[in-house]
């Protein structure tokens, strides 16, 4: 689906403690929701440890990006293409964002108490688990009537996995959390009773029988920590309703459209795409992650140029009007899209645009435009792009002073100390959410599952890292040649491969005077025109709520 997990949580149902104001800058606020989940993706993207002065320069990061956006407004950014397009983007985006999570609230009751206790109660357990697992359910079922007739599970598994030779812990997963794996694969497993197996499920990684050997549970659940908890359990037994829900949703919907494909049209689009020499050449680029890979702008463009936009991809019945759908409307949302799918599975990829313009005329029609949230989510987008046009602007001119400046030694030591080593390595990743996933991907490669059959694979083959690189020191520890579950940084897990690793050293010359003179120019520029925007702004932080958020 092209609406994600964490879209799912958006714009509906915080705590009124995410809405507190964190910080103000002038009449613009940072609430402890905006500051939580940028800090998070950060230190996702970046491998860094989450510590209070960590939390304290990250807070001030955003307070610049909004001091700067501030003052691009007023050097009449408002109306520079590249924001025009930007917000015209996330508009449509967030529109059906919106309509979306709250058709999927209106559907859903809100969880009673006694569920909510249900659910903290299997929060507190673990349960450990076989399974069987295939992408194809033909098969599954064969092994299914075996354990119907009374085999052992083990002895099932050994057979399903063709070991070579008996192996006891076949099929073996250990423990799992009930909000730490997939949602279908939790609710089966907490559903079983020890000894019991399910029927064949599907996840999303493929179909699954799920076998509970042992369940630990805590021997008293303890009320005030129940009431603690109570908000963060209830709020994730939505979000995991909201997902079980979705894909039902949707497929309903579609449903009742009348859509009708004109094929031909189709087929040109996928040739079109499979033939740009920038898709072409992805593979052949360094550190290509082609399941990762999206749609930038220079690939857009030069798609647009190969493509009949006004051609009809196809047509469907909304509000007793039948649309139209063109190549043009597919090219908008494709910068929310996975490249590699529009590729190889260009008619899935034209489904998922399909719905996301059904989503968005739908909450047209509802009023949405007027919509606080909308306002917001079009606003935040806005602010990121202005403060980055401004900040090319900044750059620019740092360039163009050619005055000689002495570039300080404690500058030197941060561009030495980041360059000390590197990596020149290959190897493989399947991103995960949780140790449990994880776990679960290594054993299905282990026995047999391609590693590029999961969702986020990624291939780096001959590459150079840095030690500032999220990736460095798991590649630095990982033992190689096997698949083994790793933990990056903050929340996220992975199985990674090594196929090669090599140290090389790096020295202060390898960045060159002129290279280095560059970034102290710029770095020095910043820092002057930010504190001197700074102020003559006025900005508020409460540290008292930002002490509490960081003691939760």
């Amino acid at each position: 689906m092209a609406i994600s997990s964490t879209v799912l949580t958006t714009g509906c149902s915080k705590d009124q403690e995410d809405r507190q104001v964190l910080a103000t800058v002038d009449d613009s606020e940072i609430t402890v929701s905006d500051f939580e989940q940028d800090y998070v993706e950060y230190l996702i993207k970046t491998g860094r440890n989450d510590t209070r002065d960590q939390r304290y320069r990250f807070l001030n990061e955003m307070i610049d990006n909004l001091v700067l956006a501030d003052e691009a407004i007023g050097q009449n950014y408002l109306s520079n293409p590249v924001y025009q397009d930007a917000i015209w983007y996330q508009k449509r985006k967030s529109l059906a964002d919106l309509y979306f999570v709250d058709q999927m609230n209106e559907r859903l009751e809100a969880p009673s108490d006694d569920e909510i206790r249900k659910a903290y109660a299997k929060s507190k357990r673990k349960v450990y688990v076989r399974h069987l697992f295939s992408k194809d359910k033909d098969k599954l079922n064969r092994y299914y009537q075996e354990l119907e007739q009374g085999e052992d599970f083990v002895d099932v598994a050994n057979e399903f996995y063709e070991t070579q030779e008996y192996d006891s812990t076949a099929g073996y997963l250990g423990p799992i959390t009930y909000f730490g794996i997939d949602e279908n694969f939790a609710e089966t497993a907490f559903s079983l009773n020890e000894g019991e197996f399910s029927k064949p499920i599907r996840t999303s990684f493929g179909y699954h029988i799920v076998y509970v050997e042992k369940v630990i549970r805590q021997a008293m659940l303890i009320e005030s920590e129940y009431q603690v908890r109570k908000q963060g359990i209830e709020n994730k037994l939505k979000q995991r309703r909201q997902a079980l829900q979705a894909n039902s949703y949707i497929r309903n919907l579609m449903g009742s459209l009348d859509v009708q494909m004109n094929r031909e049209v189709l087929v040109n689009v996928m040739e079109e795409i499979q033939n740009l020499p920038s898709v072409k050449n992805i593979e052949q680029e360094k550190q290509a992650d082609v399941e990762a890979a999206t749609w930038n702008d220079r690939r857009l463009e030069e798609l647009k140029l190969e493509v009949a936009n006004e051609s009809v991809l196809g047509t469907y019945v909304l509000m007793g009007e039948r649309h139209e759908f063109t190549v043009q409307d597919y090219l908008y949302w494709l910068p929310y899209l996975p490249l590699n799918e529009s590729r190889n599975r260009t008619g899935a990829s034209v489904g998922r645009a399909m719905r996301n313009e059904v989503l968005m005329q739908l909450s047209q029609a509802k009023g949405y435009e007027e919509d606080e949230r909308l306002e917001n989510l079009v606003r935040k987008r806005g602010n990121e792009v202005l403060s980055d046009l401004y900040q090319q602007k900044l750059i620019q001119e740092a360039l163009q002073d050619t005055t000689e400046m002495e570039i300080s030694d404690e500058f030197k030591r941060k561009v030495v100390r980041s360059r000390s080593f590197n990596l020149e390595t290959s190897y493989w990743k399947v991103p995960a959410t949780s140790r449990e996933e994880a776990e679960l991907i290594r054993r299905e490669i282990a026995a047999g599952a391609p590693p590029q059959s999961f969702p986020n694979y990624q291939f780096f083959e001959d590459i150079t890292l840095s030690p500032s690189e999220s990736d460095y020191a798991v590649i630095d520890e990982v033992r190689m040649g096997t698949p083994l579950v790793t933990k990056a940084n903050l929340n996220q897990w992975a199985v990674i491969n090594v196929k090669n690793r090599a140290f090389v050293e790096t020295t202060p010359e390898d960045s060159t005077d002129r290279d280095l003179d560059r970034m102290y120019r710029v770095y020095t520029y910043l820092n002057k025109k930010v504190d001197s925007l700074r102020s003559e702004t006025e900005i508020t932080i409460n540290r008292e709520l930002f002490d509490e958020i960081y003691d939760l």
